[in-house]
């Protein structure tokens, strides 16, 4: 071809990142799905890893909030029920718009949430040392989200959403297939090592 061939890469493997969360979910998306990113610090590899994918839809934030993944694959999924959504959000966004899994149960909407679980406010912590913010003990209490630990399988299956959680590239790889292959919403906590 004109562009030569693509590089090879590394087997998506071992324990989970935001990068092979980012190329599990490219490697297995369906043709004509809508992806709705707001996976922010944890998905920036996203962009490169779907680049040879078939046709789909990339809808992202533009920018300045917090918690629009939820509520905008829920319009997504009932504007266009014949295309799957795959919804992927960190673990800090979610909280802002959580009860939008009630909806997603109800309405029976085929969602696929990824939550990327970093247990942190990742984005807010980024902002601070873009405005030059020295971290300390406060910034640290305020921007970690593991003192309680989120429960999001069991907030999820509260909700009326099948949940599972996956901890390494292969576990991931067979929940984000199996959930493709389910009818209904389903949210799978990507625990991501640090």
């Amino acid at each position: 071809g004109v562009l030569g061939p693509l590089p090879t890469r590394e087997p998506v493997q071992g324990t989970l990142t935001g990068e092979k969360t980012c190329r599990v979910i490219a490697e297995c998306q369906p043709a004509n799905c809508v992806v709705v990113d707001e996976s922010l610090t944890s998905g920036t590899a996203y962009w490169d890893a779907s680049a040879q994918c078939e046709s789909f839809t990339h809808m992202t934030l533009t920018g300045g909030s917090i918690g629009f993944a939820n509520a905008v694959s829920i319009g997504v999924a009932i504007a266009a029920p014949h295309r799957r959504v795959i919804s992927m959000i960190g673990d800090g966004s979610a909280q802002y718009t959580v009860q939008a899994l009630w909806t997603q149960a109800r309405e029976k909407l085929d969602i696929v949430t990824v939550i990327f679980n970093n247990a942190s406010y990742q984005i807010l912590k980024l902002e601070m040392a873009i405005q030059g913010v020295r971290p300390n003990d406060t910034s640290r209490t305020l921007t970690e989200l593991s003192n309680p630990t989120v429960d999001w399988v069991s907030l999820g299956r509260a909700y009326g959403v099948k949940s599972v959680r996956a901890s390494t590239a292969d576990e991931f790889r067979t929940a984000f297939k199996d959930a493709l292959n389910t009818s209904g919403p389903v949210l799978i906590d990507a625990v991501l090592s640090m």
